[in-house]
């Protein structure tokens, strides 16, 4: 890990496109820090985007290969797709496509945010994204279908961010969840046809073409 970091502080950072990057990581880091602190102040929404009350038994069926990995702060946060791209290339590390899994404080409400991260020969997946909330692990998915990834996602669902609900006891009788921003089931049926529209499950769904 530490030729990793080293190689990645004077590889990646000392360039234009690194130092371009570490702004905008400033900027959400900043942002996100901002959030936290609001919603300590008043949690009466419950909603948070940590994986510290995530429940294995509310994933859906379909996401059976969800684990989580550990977190190697090495990488700008919110840069996972260059970082996982310039590990692959320097080290040979397979840069995987995935969801990183989040959820609210009791674990019934789950929001499924794309992720690269990468897998090392011994087949372990390395995560070196530092995480914007301080978190030094999380849940990931891999997708089954290796032509997904972040083109394909917005082409599917645009600015939408799958979520799955089955049994949420954070929001009371008075409060909803605002859906308005969420590609949003509560349904486990759903979120499998989702799913397979995802991995294209005999390639019934759609193309590389879709991102052409």
């Amino acid at each position: 890990m530490n030729e990793i970091k080293t190689r990645y502080e004077e590889e990646f950072m000392k360039t234009e496109q690194g130092q371009k990057h570490a702004k905008v990581a400033k900027d959400i880091q900043e942002q996100a820090t901002a959030e936290q602190l609001a919603f300590e102040l008043d949690p009466s929404s419950g909603q948070t985007t940590t994986t510290k009350g995530l429940r294995r038994e509310y994933l859906p069926d379909v996401l059976h290969k969800a684990q989580v990995v550990k977190i190697v702060p090495i990488g700008l946060n919110n840069c996972c797709f260059q970082n996982a791209t310039w590990l692959e290339e320097a080290f040979g590390f397979k840069k995987i496509y995935g969801f990183n899994i989040v959820g609210c404080e009791c674990g019934g409400r789950m929001c499924f945010e794309i992720h690269a991260l990468n897998r090392i020969s011994s087949g372990e997946l390395i995560d070196i994204t530092r995480d914007y909330c301080g978190e030094t692990e999380k849940w990931f998915v891999p997708f089954e279908n290796e032509d997904y990834n972040q083109e394909t996602n917005k082409a599917l669902f645009g600015k939408l961010v799958p979520c799955f609900q089955p049994k949420c006891r954070c929001v009371g009788r008075r409060q909803k969840w605002d859906n308005t921003e969420f590609a949003w089931t509560d349904m486990e049926t759903k979120f499998e046809e989702m799913w397979n529209k995802i991995n294209n499950i005999g390639r019934i769904y759609w193309t590389q073409k879709i991102v052409d």
